[in-house]
Parts: structure tokens; C-alpha cells; sequence
């Protein structure tokens, strides 16, 4: 009795077993199927496309900043447009900034050729302006749009407001520190408008250490993507944009040159937007090495077409993954950059906006909503 129960038993176990495996199998088969599937129509999805020229792009990017900028009585500005998925709208949300970052609106606006942008980005510098005989960080926020009035206009309102810059930026600062407040771009700044030879010679001593150091070692920063194997970590390609650049045009030495030909070479940025992009910070490092490019251009000319062709490849990039526009709809369709998740910054869209004015003759291929399979 006891034998023919173990029997029973086993043929169970036998019994169980076989279609417990029966059951893996048609799991993986299922698994493996939808894979495949998934793959191959990811491999064939195609976007229709339209061009745009830089110019066109740039109008239509400052509309958006211009209907999304709020700066209120006591100087407080709504940074970001948060954008709901569910409900298909953006507005501008709840992260606020005081002093606010408005360099960037002020010269997109003051630059779009239209009058009344003109006077918005007026009114808000005078805003800037006012405030800032009372808290100097309303200049340090805005020192490139202050910068650039008193290049237009020769008013030393202007220069008197970046010269009260000068004790903090010449305070000792950790290489991380410098770069991340952008302090060597404004020690360029601040030495076209005064001459004083202390700021190039902390320009030029702090290209020196990262020409003559690992990035690592002089900046503690993560990894972002490796590209063969060289490392590209975060604030690299700021590095070059607020450091490299600067640093070649006050010197003319070509080292300097060689060390931002030999970054973007070997970083090859032009196949990593995505990875730089969604990075903490990334929409910045980008918008920077755009700038670079578009200088560099100037300053190089025996390459100023090779500067100016991956200038133009990193913009397109960017703007067929994230910007949403009514011919491709990613929420609402309202002519703004994704540049964070589900959030586009304002300040960032108006240097966008600058940077596709100085390629505004340059044609760009856009994705608009329509998507066939092959």
C-alpha cells in the first residue's frame, strides 16, 4: 500500500512537472516573441520631416519664452514650465527662483526683431538693474545679458553694475566651484570691460591645470558615458565653454586649441545628446558646447566649418528628441524644449533661442507628428 502511494506520488510530481515546464516554455516563447516584435518595429518606425531654417526656429522658441516669463514685485520668477502628460498642459509650475536667471530671456527677447519683445526684455533689465544696487546677486545672475548691453549701448550703468561683481569673483574658489557658477566665463567678461590682468591670469592658470591634470583629478565629478576609452564626465564640455575657449581667445595658444579639438574628437558628444541631455545639468553642458562651437567658428577659422556643422548637429538633435511643437506633439505642442523631465526651463529656452539666431541660415530637419512602418 505504502509502495503504490509513493508511486501515485511521483506520477504527480511527474505529472506537475511537466506542465510546469510546458508553462516556461510558452512564457519564453511569449517573452521572446513580443521582444522581437518590439525590436523590429522600433527598427522600422519612421518620422516624417520638415526644415526649418535657425531663424524660424529661434522666433519661434522666444514666443514661448515670452508668454511663459512671470517675474513678479519683488523679484521672484517662475523658472520652469511643468508639463502634465496626463492632462496634456504645461504652465509655469512651482519651482521658483530669487534672485531669477535672466540673462538669456532679456538678449532672446531683445534680439527677436520684434518691438514689444524689445521693450519686455528692457523693462526686465531695468528690473535687474534696480534690484541689484541692493543685492549684487541680481547682477551675478544676469552678468551675461548686462554684458551684453553694455556692448550695445556704451551706458556705464551696465558696467558700473558688473564691476560691483568684481570682490566675489576674484575670491579663491575650488575648481568645482568655478565651473559650476560659471565664474571663468565672467573673468572673460569682466576683462573685456576692465583689462584688469588679474582676470586672464586666473583664466589662463586654471586652463593650465586641466591641461596639465586628468579632468578627474581637478574636478571630482561622475561619469557620464564612456566613448571608446575616453571618459566623458559631468561638467566636461561646460569645461570647455566657460575655460578652453576663453582661454584661447585672451592668449592665442594653441594648446588650448588642441585640447578642445582633441575633447571633441574623442567625446564624440554628436552620437551621446540623449546621455548628456539626461543628465543632471546635461541640457546646460549642451547648450554650452553649442556656444563653444559657434565661437570657436570665429576664432578658427581654417576649421570654422567643421565648428559650425556640429554646432548645427547637436541643435538638431536636440530639437527632434525634445521639442514640442503643434507638428509633433510630445504634451501640448507650445514651441518648448524639454530640457529636464516633464519640465522646460526658461532661461534655457532664450539661449536656445540665441544660439539658433546665430545659425538662423543654417536649415535644420524637424520631426513633425505624422509616423509610418515600414
Amino acid at each position: 500500500m505504502y509502495e503504490s502511494f509513493l508511486n501515485k506520488k511521483n506520477i504527480y510530481r511527474a505529472f506537475f512537472l511537466t506542465i510546469l515546464f510546458l508553462v516556461s516554455l510558452i512564457i519564453i516563447f511569449s517573452q521572446d516573441f513580443f521582444t522581437q516584435n518590439t525590436q523590429q518595429e522600433k527598427a522600422t518606425m519612421i518620422f516624417d520631416e520638415k526644415t526649418q531654417s535657425g531663424g524660424e526656429i529661434s522666433r519661434f522658441i522666444t514666443d514661448f519664452v515670452n508668454t511663459s516669463v512671470r517675474i513678479d514685485d519683488v523679484g521672484k520668477m517662475t523658472a520652469l514650465v511643468e508639463c502634465n502628460i496626463v492632462t496634456n498642459t504645461c504652465a509655469p509650475g512651482s519651482d521658483i527662483e530669487e534672485p531669477p536667471y535672466l540673462s538669456f530671456v532679456i538678449m532672446s527677447l531683445k534680439d527677436s526683431g520684434n518691438s514689444e519683445h524689445s521693450k519686455k526684455a528692457d523693462d526686465l533689465m531695468e528690473a535687474v538693474m534696480g534690484r541689484c544696487v541692493e543685492d549684487v546677486r541680481y547682477c551675478d545672475r544676469n552678468t551675461f545679458a548686462l554684458f551684453s548691453y553694455y556692448q550695445s549701448t556704451n551706458d556705464e550703468r551696465y558696467k558700473e553694475a558688473l564691476l560691483r561683481l568684481e570682490d566675489d569673483l576674484l575670491k579663491e574658489k575650488t575648481p568645482y566651484v568655478l565651473v559650476a557658477q560659471n565664474i571663468p566665463a565672467k573673468w572673460y567678461l569682466l576683462y573685456k570691460v576692465t583689462e584688469r590682468e588679474e582676470y586672464k591670469k586666473n583664466l589662463l592658470e586654471l586652463a593650465d591645470r586641466f591641461i596639465n591634470n586628468s579632468f578627474s583629478e581637478v574636478i571630482g565629478m561622475p561619469e557620464i558615458y564612456r566613448e571608446a576609452d575616453f571618459v566623458v564626465y559631468r561638467s566636461m564640455p561646460e569645461t570647455v565653454w566657460s575655460v578652453m575657449v576663453p582661454a584661447y581667445e585672451l592668449s592665442g595658444d594653441k594648446k588650448y586649441l588642441e585640447y578642445i579639438k582633441a575633447f571633441y574628437k574623442n567625446a564624440k558628444i554628436e552620437n551621446h545628446i540623449v546621455d548628456i541631455w539626461n543628465a543632471p545639468g546635461g541640457a546646460s553642458d549642451v547648450i554650452k558646447s553649442v556656444e563653444a562651437l559657434i565661437q570657436l567658428s570665429v576664432l578658427d577659422s581654417e576649421s570654422a566649418g567643421e565648428h559650425r556643422a556640429l554646432a548645427r548637429t547637436l541643435l538638431e538633435t536636440v530639437l527632434r528628441y525634445y521639442w514640442d511643437t503643434p507638428d509633433r506633439v510630445i504634451v501640448n505642442g507650445d514651441f518648448g524644449v524639454f530640457t529636464e523631465n516633464m519640465g522646460k526651463r526658461i532661461n534655457l529656452q532664450g539661449w536656445l533661442a540665441v544660439l539658433m539666431e546665430d545659425l538662423k541660415e543654417e536649415s535644420f530637419s524637424v520631426y513633425t507628428k505624422n509616423q509610418v512602418t515600414q
